[in-house]
């Protein structure tokens, strides 16, 4: 049987990061004063990755970035599409299908 809140934005959460950490292969997140979900090696550096499935924010994502001087991040939304200076947010459904690479 289900939880009774199995559908509620806490739990959907929950799932929606062991989703982004199956589709990585994930291995790593950072905390030091500041939490990013994961971090992904790629040849042109660390690339920070954070799941917001309520309000997108990108916070976290922007002072991993400032700290480590890498290009930018992604956050995966619930539903949200946007690109901005350092910081690519997709919907969790887009996410599962392209990874951190969008389509050329």
């Amino acid at each position: 049987a289900l939880r009774d809140d199995f559908y509620s934005d806490r739990v959907l959460q929950r799932v929606a990061e062991v989703a982004v950490a199956a589709r990585l292969g994930a291995g790593y997140y950072y905390r030091d004063g500041f939490e990013v979900d994961f971090v992904v090696k790629t040849p042109s550096g660390a690339v920070p990755v954070e799941v917001k499935y309520g309000e997108p924010g990108a916070g976290q994502v922007l002072r991993f970035a400032e700290k480590f001087k890498s290009g930018g991040g992604v956050v995966v939304s619930k539903d949200a599409f946007s690109t901005r200076p350092g910081v690519r947010t997709i919907p969790l459904w887009l996410f599962l299908l392209e990874g951190l690479q969008p389509r050329a």
